[in-house]
C-alpha cells in the first residue's frame, strides 16, 4: 500500500485516495458511491487549483473521444426531456444520469497521469476484497439469525442480501473478470505478493456470492463468461492444460452448487422449457414486447425521456401484463429503455459508448481481455435490468468504463525489468574491473 502512493505530491494522494473510496463504496450502498464521487470532484477541483493546470495529458484524441461518448449519452437524454410533456419527470431522470458528466469531465479535464498500471489494478484489488468482505459478513449474520442448522436451501432465496440480485451479480461478475485477468498475465504467478490459488479461491467464492444471491441472469452470465475464459486459455494462450483444469473447475462448481441449491437450477430449466414450448415463463417475457411496441411508435427520435412511461403502463394494461401495469415497472432492459426515450439516435450512442473502450484497447493493445469481458457483462446485465435507471448500476458502469478508457493508456510493467538491471550491474562492474 505505501508504494502505492509512494512520490505522490499530497493532491495526488488526495485524488487516489478518493479513487479507492469510489472503487470500495458502491458495492457496499449506492449512497456512499454518491459520496465518493463528490469526494473525487472535490479532490480533482483542488489538484487543478495547487497545479494550475487543467488537461489530462494521459489521454489521446482516441481516449477522448471514447469518454465524449458518454456526455453525448447524456446530452441526448437532456435534449429528449426539452421535448417531453412531462418536464418533472424527464429533469428528475436526467439528473439522475449526471454522472454520466462528472466522470468523463473528471479524466478529461484533471491530470490522471500518477495513475500508472499498478495503481490502476489495485482499484480493481479494493473492488474485489470489499465484495470478498461482504459476503463473509453476510454469510456469518445468516449463521446468527439461523438458530436450528444451516439451511442451504434458505441460502438462495432472495434473502442472503439486501442489494438488488442483478446489481450484486454484476459487481461480483466484473471483479471475478478482473481476478481472471491477473491470474493470466504475468508468468511469475504472483500478483501484489498473492500466490495463484488466492486468486483462484477468491473467483469461486465470488461465483458463490452469485449462486447465494439467487440471480438466474447472473449465472447465465457467468456461465458465457466461464466459457469466454476457458476459450482464451485453449486458443489465445494454448494452455490445454490449463483449459481442462478450468473446465473440471467449472465442472464441479456446478455440481457442488447445484446440490446446494437445487431450486435455482430447476427455476432456470423450467424457464427454458416454458420459452421452448411457445408459454410465458418470466415476466420480462411479456413486457419486451410491449416495450418494443412503444419505441416502433417513434423509432427514429423516441417519445422522450418523461413521455415513454404512459404509453408502456397502457402497453401492459392492453396485453394483460397487470403485474408490471400495478407495479409500475420499467421494461427491465436498458437497451428498450434508451430505444423509447431517445430513439435510434440515443441506441446508436448507447452502443458506441459501450464498445468505445473495446476499440480503444484492441487498438491500444492493451487490457483487451478485462475490457471484453467487462463489456459481455455489462452487455448482458443490462439486457435484463435497467441498469441506468439505478445509482447502483449507474454509478458502477460509469466508473469502470472510464477506468478501462485511462488503463488502455497507462504503460505495462515489464517482469524483465529486474533481469535488465541485474545484467546492467554486472556489466558496470565488469567495465570498473577492467578500467582498474
Amino acid at each position: 500500500m505505501k508504494t502505492l502512493f509512494q512520490g505522490l505530491p499530497w493532491y495526488d494522494g488526495l485524488l487516489y485516495t478518493a479513487m479507492i473510496m469510489m472503487a470500495a463504496s458502491t458495492p457496499i450502498h449506492w449512497r456512499l458511491g454518491l459520496l465518493s464521487l463528490l469526494l473525487l470532484i472535490v479532490a480533482a477541483i483542488t489538484k487543478n487549483v495547487a497545479t494550475r493546470h487543467l488537461g489530462n495529458p494521459a489521454l489521446d484524441k482516441w481516449s477522448t473521444t471514447a469518454l465524449a461518448f458518454m456526455l453525448l449519452y447524456w446530452l441526448i437524454y437532456a435534449i429528449s426531456a426539452l421535448r417531453s410533456e412531462n418536464s418533472t419527470l424527464a429533469w428528475s431522470i436526467v439528473s439522475l444520469m449526471l454522472p454520466f458528466v462528472a466522470f468523463p469531465l473528471i479524466f478529461m479535464l484533471c491530470d490522471l497521469q500518477f495513475l500508472n498500471d499498478k495503481r490502476i489494478r489495485f482499484l480493481f484489488f479494493s473492488l474485489t476484497t470489499i465484495l470478498i468482505v461482504r459476503f463473509i459478513i453476510q454469510f456469518i449474520l445468516y449463521l446468527v439469525k439461523t438458530s436450528d442448522g444451516i439451511c442451504l436451501e434458505a441460502l438462495a432465496h432472495m434473502n442472503f442480501d439486501y442489494i438488488h440480485h442483478n446489481y450484486l451479480s454484476l459487481y461480483n461478475l466484473t471483479a471475478i473478470a478482473f481476478l481472471y485477468t491477473e491470474v493470466t498475465r504475468q508468468r511469475s504467478h504472483r500478483i501484489f505478493q498473492l500466490p495463484i490459488w488466492t486468486l483462484i479461491l477468491a473467483i469461486l467464492i465470488l461465483s458463490a456470492y452469485i449462486l447465494f444471491s439467487a440471480s438466474r441472469s447472473g449465472m447465465m452470465i457467468w456461465l458465457v463468461v466461464a466459457a469466454m475464459c476457458i476459450c482464451h486459455i485453449s486458443f489465445v494462450k494454448r494452455n490445454w492444460i490449463g483449459s481442462i483444469a478450468s473446465a473440471l473447475i467449472v465442472t464441479m462448481f456446478i455440481v457442488c452448487s447445484y446440490q446446494m441449491e437445487p431450486g435455482l437450477y430447476n427455476r432456470f430449466l423450467h424457464t427454458l422449457n416454458e420459452m421452448h414450448e411457445g408459454r410465458i415463463g418470466d415476466i420480462r417475457q411479456e413486457m419486451f414486447p410491449c416495450a418494443i411496441e412503444v419505441a416502433k411508435q417513434k423509432p427514429i427520435t423516441g417519445h422522450g425521456c418523461g413521455d415513454y412511461w404512459e404509453p408502456l403502463y397502457q402497453s401492459y394494461l392492453n396485453h394483460g401484463v397487470n403485474k408490471a401495469f400495478k407495479a409500475r415497472y420499467s421494461s427491465h432492459n436498458q437497451y428498450l429503455e434508451t430505444w423509447m426515450a431517445t430513439g435510434y439516435i440515443g441506441l446508436t450512442i448507447q452502443l458506441f459508448m459501450m464498445l468505445a473502450p473495446l476499440i480503444l484497447a484492441f487498438k491500444k493493445r492493451k487490457g483487451q481481455l478485462i475490457t471484453t469481458l467487462f463489456i459481455v457483462i455489462i452487455g448482458g446485465c443490462i439486457y435484463f435490468e435497467s441498469t441506468f435507471g439505478r445509482q447502483m448500476g449507474l454509478l458502477f458502469f460509469c466508473w469502470w468504463n472510464c477506468v478501462l478508457i485511462l488503463y488502455t493508456q497507462t504503460k505495462r510493467f515489464s517482469n524483465t525489468a529486474k533481469p535488465q538491471l541485474q545484467k546492467s550491474f554486472k556489466h558496470s562492474y565488469r567495465q570498473d574491473k577492467t578500467d582498474a
